[in-house]
């Protein structure tokens, strides 16, 4: 099976950006110094979860890149990424909305995650269409 370069590619900046996410706020004091205790734990638990998501995402792209239609089909964690990244962004227009301060770099950085993530999922759709033919095996 042959898969888009370019998809595979944005696949692994948008692994990194998560990982330098997910690192920042877990090996980083300041991130969530001003938090309460239940946020900031509550966010280093996301911190964990989304690395290990991320590895993962590096993992498929290695087994795609090698022609794996079974890792091909591992697209949830295109999605996962999707939601967390909106998820995130949304906590942060409500704490923002409420005056709590919040760091701009953070939130572009997930904006940016979520776009990759879209595009990867555009492109994603358009390779399962062209390999309609392609027995899963």
């Amino acid at each position: 099976m042959k898969s888009s370069k370019t998809a595979l590619w944005l696949s692994v900046i948008d692994a990194l950006l998560v990982l330098v996410a997910s690192f920042a706020g877990l090996f980083l004091e300041s991130t969530y110094a001003r938090e309460t205790t239940s946020y900031a734990l509550q966010s280093v638990g996301h911190d964990i979860e989304n690395s290990v998501a991320a590895v993962a995402l590096l993992i498929t792209v290695y087994f795609v890149s090698k022609g794996s239609v079974k890792a091909f089909l591992a697209v949830p964690l295109l999605v996962f990424s999707i939601l967390t990244g909106i998820g995130i962004l949304a906590i942060f227009v409500v704490m923002s909305m409420k005056g709590m301060p919040m760091s701009l770099i953070v939130e572009l950085l997930f904006a940016v995650i979520v776009v990759v993530s879209l595009v990867l999922s555009v492109l994603y759709v358009r390779e399962v269409k062209e390999q309609m033919g392609v027995s899963f095996v």
